[in-house]
C-alpha cells in the first residue's frame, strides 16, 4: 500500500479568534511509527506549512514552498491532494472538490505551531489544481497552487525549477523539506530537511530510496525536493506519496513538466488590487496591521468577547449593547478596522466599513464594509491589513443604517440586508451566505495540541 504524505490532526485545544469560527473539536487518536532522520531547516524560508480546514472537526497539515510572488499576491506551490476534500482517511474523495480560499492557511516560520500560536499566518484568495489531477494516488499531476496575500518584497522566494534548467537524472543529489513527522515526535511542527538521491526518475515523477530510515513522511506532503542550478537553489518536485511505514520509498511530482500551470496561475494574479485582498494582506505577517489583529485573536481577549457577543445579534440595538457591555472589546476591534481602513485607502474608498471609521448603529440592512489587502507597484507591496468594516459602521443606506461590521477578507459582494461579516468570518447580523471569502481575520484556529492520525491508501 502508498499513502499520501499529508497529515491530519484535530485540535484538543485551540483559541480561534472572535466567536466560535473554524473550531476544531478535540479527538484524542494517535499512532506512533518509525519515522525518518533529518536535520532542523532555519534557513529555508519560503518553505512554509499549509493548514486545509476540511470539517468543523478535521484538518489537514501539509507543506509547501512560495515560488514566486505578485504585489502582495505569494504563490504557494503545494500538491494537490492537500487542497481537495478526503474520506476523512486520508483518501481523497471524487469527483474533486478543491477547498476554498477561506478553509486554506499559510503558515510561516520554521515551527508552525508556533507561528499559529501567535496569530502569523497568511490569507488565502486563490487555489488551483493541475487540470490533470485526478485523486489517484499516485498521480504525476498532484500539484497545486495556493494565492495568499501579505507578501511583501522581502518575503523569502525559491523558484521553481524550469524546463530548460531540469538536468535531473538517476543519481541527482535533492534535498527534502518539510513539517512531517520524526521518529521521535509523532507531532512534530517544525521544519526539517534531509538530503536524498533520486533511485528512479520518469517524465512526471522521481522515486528515492528511505530504507536508511531518512526521508518523507505525513506532513511532508506538498514540501519541495530542492536542488541546486547554476542560477541558486530551486524546486524541483512536489512531495506526493510514499509506502505505509515510510520505510522503503518516497515519490514525488516533477515541477518543470508543470511549467505551463504554473505560469498561467501566475498570469492570472488580479492587476488591480480588490479591498478584500488588500485587508486580507494587511493582516499578514510583516504588514501594517498584523499587531492589532494579532491582539485580537486569542478567545480571551476583550475583541474576542465582544466579537463573541456581537456575533449573536440581530439588530442595531444588539450590537449597541455590546459595545456598552464590553467597551474595551469595542475599542480594540475598531482599532484593526481602522488600520485596515487606513491601509486601504484607495482599494476601500467605496467600502461601507471604512466610511468615517466611526462605530454606530442602525437596523439590519446595509452591508459592513469588506476589508483588502495590499499590491505593489514595480514590484513594491503595498502593506495593508485586514477586517473589514467595524460592527455598525457609521452611515445610513435605503435599508437602514449599517448592519453588524464589514468582512475582514471576506469576498467582495456581502450583500445588503444581510449584516455582512466580522472579522473572524462569522456573521455579525443576520445570515449572509456561506462563507465564501478569500479568509478571515481571526479565522485560524491556534492549535495548542492535537492528535495526528496516519491514513494510509
Amino acid at each position: 500500500m502508498v499513502r499520501p504524505r499529508g497529515t491530519s490532526f484535530a485540535v484538543l485545544a485551540l483559541a480561534l479568534g472572535l466567536a466560535s469560527c473554524s473550531q476544531l473539536p478535540a479527538d484524542g487518536t494517535t499512532t506512533d511509527s518509525p519515522i525518518f532522520g533529518g536535520t532542523a531547516d532555519t534557513t529555508d524560508n519560503a518553505v512554509m506549512a499549509l493548514i486545509h480546514q476540511m470539517t468543523a472537526s478535521t484538518s489537514s497539515a501539509c507543506s509547501g514552498t512560495t515560488i514566486a510572488t505578485v504585489g502582495a499576491s505569494g504563490i504557494f506551490l503545494t500538491a494537490g491532494h492537500c487542497v481537495v476534500a478526503n474520506d476523512g482517511m486520508g483518501h481523497v474523495t471524487t469527483p474533486l472538490k478543491v477547498a476554498g480560499p477561506a478553509d486554506v492557511y499559510i503558515i510561516p516560520g520554521p515551527d508552525w505551531m508556533t507561528s499559529v500560536g501567535q496569530f502569523q499566518y497568511y490569507g488565502v484568495a486563490q487555489v488551483a489544481v493541475h487540470p490533470q489531477y485526478d485523486g489517484a494516488v499516485d498521480s504525476p499531476f498532484d500539484v497545486a497552487l495556493v494565492r495568499y496575500q501579505g507578501a511583501l518584497p522581502s518575503t523569502p522566494v525559491i523558484p521553481a525549477l524550469a524546463p530548460a534548467d531540469d538536468k535531473l537524472t538517476t543519481g541527482s543529489s535533492i534535498t527534502v523539506v518539510g513539517f512531517g513527522k520524526t521518529q521521535t515526535d509523532t507531532m512534530n511542527s517544525q521544519r526539517r530537511e534531509v538530503a536524498r538521491v533520486i533511485q528512479t526518475i520518469a517524465t512526471n515523477q522521481f522515486v528515492y530510496d528511505q530504507t536508511d530510515l531518512k526521508g518523507a513522511c505525513e506532513g511532508d506532503s506538498g514540501g519541495p525536493a530542492l536542488v541546486t542550478t547554476p542560477a541558486g537553489l530551486r524546486v524541483a518536485g512536489v512531495t506526493s506519496f510514499g509506502d505505509p511505514d515510510c520505510t522503503m520509498v518516497g515519490a514525488s511530482v516533477r515541477v518543470s513538466p508543470a511549467a505551463a500551470f504554473i505560469q498561467s496561475f501566475i498570469d492570472s494574479v488580479p492587476k488591480t488590487v480588490s479591498c478584500d485582498d488588500c485587508t486580507l494582506a494587511s493582516v499578514g505577517p510583516g504588514n501594517a496591521c498584523v499587531d492589532a489583529s494579532a491582539a485580537c485573536g486569542p478567545q480571551t481577549s476583550v475583541c474576542a468577547q465582544f466579537a463573541a457577543c456581537a456575533g449573536g445579534c440581530q439588530t442595531g440595538a444588539c450590537v449597541t449593547q455590546c459595545r456598552q457591555s464590553f467597551p474595551a472589546g469595542a475599542t480594540a476591534y475598531d482599532k484593526v478596522v481602522n488600520c485596515q481602513c487606513d491601509a486601504c485607502a484607495g482599494p476601500c474608498s467605496s467600502s461601507m466599513g471604512c466610511i468615517g471609521h466611526m462605530p454606530a448603529t442602525g437596523s439590519a440592512g446595509a452591508p459592513g464594509g469588506t476589508g483588502a489587502g495590499g499590491s505593489g507597484a514595480g514590484g513594491t507591496s503595498v502593506v495593508v491589513t485586514g477586517v473589514g468594516g467595524s460592527v455598525g459602521v457609521a452611515g445610513s443606506s435605503a435599508g437602514g443604517g449599517a448592519g453588524a461590521g464589514g468582512a475582514g477578507g471576506t469576498t467582495a459582494g456581502v450583500t445588503a440586508a444581510s449584516g455582512g461579516k466580522s472579522g473572524c468570518g462569522c456573521d455579525l447580523g443576520s445570515p449572509s451566505g456561506p462563507r465564501s471569502g478569500v479568509g478571515a481575520l481571526f479565522a485560524l484556529a491556534l492549535v495548542a495540541t492535537r492528535a495526528r492520525r496516519r491514513h494510509r491508501r
